[in-house]
């Protein structure tokens, strides 16, 4: 029960310090110890999160003009 409770906690955005808390362990070493299966799709969350960002900061620079991206880049 404990574990249902952790992936439900979890699923639902908690934290580890979060479910420490709630879980009562020392530390959340140990949290991510006992319950680090939890956390295997956060790997591609944080995925696609970062490839969202290159994304954004490289959107229009493909198509400009190599002195324009430079003079941009420039104060």
């Amino acid at each position: 029960m404990r574990h249902n409770c952790a992936s439900l906690a979890e699923s639902a955005g908690a934290n580890v310090k979060v479910l420490q808390r709630m879980l009562g362990h020392s530390s959340a070493k140990e949290t991510l110890d006992t319950y680090s299966d939890l956390f295997d799709a956060d790997l591609n969350s944080v995925a696609r999160a970062l490839n969202e960002v290159v994304a954004q900061l490289n959107v229009g620079k493909v198509w400009a003009r190599p002195n324009q991206v430079e003079s941009e880049a420039k104060p």
